[in-house]
């Protein structure tokens, strides 16, 4: 269960707690955050794992300086949040 959600499904490319790092590494190793969320994506994953890997990369671009590309990524992700019917997607914010 993920912060009381029990509809969180993983798509199984990292595993529930291996695509979540992505958030906590988008703060202390934004680079490899960045690196990170790009293989994911490389890897064609579930609309929920490409949602968070999304998410990730907006928070790293907006905290390098670049508003719009952040934006996009983040409204990617809660695109594909929705599409995954995930509990997490009002989270996902632009």
């Amino acid at each position: 269960m993920l912060a009381g959600r029990p509809e969180y499904q993983p798509d199984g490319q990292m595993g529930q707690d291996g695509i979540l790092d992505l958030l906590t590494l988008a703060f202390a190793r934004p680079d490899e955050a960045l690196a990170r969320a790009r293989r994911v994506l490389a890897r064609h994953p579930g609309p929920y794992d490409a949602s968070v890997a999304r998410q990730t990369i907006g928070i790293v671009l907006r905290d390098f300086g670049d508003a719009r590309a952040a934006i996009g990524e983040l409204r990617a992700a809660l695109r594909l949040a929705r599409r995954a019917g995930s509990a997490g997607a009002p989270e996902v914010r632009p």
